[in-house]
């Protein structure tokens, strides 16, 4: 049955019911893994975050433009995808 399908079951008489689920990965908790292992090695991503507001000052500070950038040219990059999925399976999900 799908994941989230609302069900009913019914026996009719008195019985037992056996449920069986497990948690199987998902596209995200790929995702989380890997560009948690990689970003994590970078400063930059590590950095404190600045610049959120709307002044002057605060836009001047704003890193996540380049960041995001820079998200875009790993996500871009087939090498760097094959390692991400690498880096999930390498290490499972940490949950």
């Amino acid at each position: 049955m799908p994941r989230g399908t609302v069900h009913h079951t019914g026996a009719g008489e008195p019985s037992w019911s056996l449920n069986l689920s497990y948690c199987p990965a998902t596209w995200l908790d790929l995702l989380h893994a890997g560009l948690q292992e990689r970003l994590a090695a970078s400063p930059r991503w590590r950095g404190i975050v600045t610049g959120v507001g709307g002044d002057a000052c605060a836009r001047d500070a704003n890193r996540l433009p380049e960041l995001l950038g820079e998200l875009r040219t790993l996500l871009d990059d087939p090498g760097e995808a094959e390692a991400l999925a690498r880096s999930f399976l390498d290490g499972g999900v940490k949950q």
